[in-house]
């Protein structure tokens, strides 16, 4: 038997689930536990792009470990809190904090995001140039040069389109139609992170 397409009858299932909340009453509705929870499935993305990308799956992985603390979901049970209560601290974006976390896991699912979107432009557009625009659109502001050198580099060496689809079960057919779900329950959540984001970008 066949296994189940990973964006299909995972990321898709997961996002809808936690927009079905989202839409309830934004970020201040969406339980910390949940949504850390779905954000981490992106890790089996990250691992389908190989070595290149393997400090993205490191990083969402501790950054679940940090957020799902008992101490921290007594805190901030809701998304939003994760940065209002760093406000009230005075400690907003810094390292090793709830929020600078979360904005860990939003930068990761915006670069999934667009990702997807410059994939699904085209059947001709290669995994490497999709990689390429959403690493530059997403990540690349966040990294020092060593970083950005080692990452640009190793685009050169990510997987074909087509064997990257296979690595998730994925078809040319399925993934189209999967991405295109994928990205209408993620969107509203990404714009809402990037609102509540949006005065501390230049310290985040």
């Amino acid at each position: 038997m066949a296994e189940e397409g990973f964006i299909s009858h995972t990321l898709v299932p997961e996002f809808t689930k936690l927009n079905d909340v989202f839409k309830q009453g934004g970020l201040d509705a969406v339980p910390t536990e949940k949504f850390t929870m779905t954000l981490a499935t992106l890790v089996d993305v990250f691992d389908r792009l190989g070595m290149t990308f393997a400090i993205a799956s490191t990083d969402i992985k501790e950054k679940k470990t940090h957020l799902t603390q008992p101490k921290v979901l007594e805190e901030s049970p809701f998304v939003s809190q994760l940065v209002s209560n760093d406000v009230k601290k005075e400690v907003v974006c810094q390292k090793g904090q709830s929020s600078r976390n979360l904005h860990g896991l939003k930068r990761l699912l915006h670069f999934v995001y667009v990702l997807m979107e410059q994939l699904n432009v085209s059947p001709d557009v290669t995994l490497h140039n999709a990689a390429k625009a959403a690493y530059d659109q997403t990540l690349v502001m966040y990294h020092t040069r060593v970083v950005r050198y080692a990452i640009k580099g190793g685009l050169m060496m990510l997987p074909y389109r087509k064997n990257f689809y296979e690595a998730l079960h994925e078809t040319e057919d399925t993934a189209k139609v999967a991405i295109e779900q994928f990205m209408a329950q993620a969107k509203d959540i990404l714009a809402a992170l990037d609102v509540l984001f949006q005065p501390y970008d230049s310290i985040c």
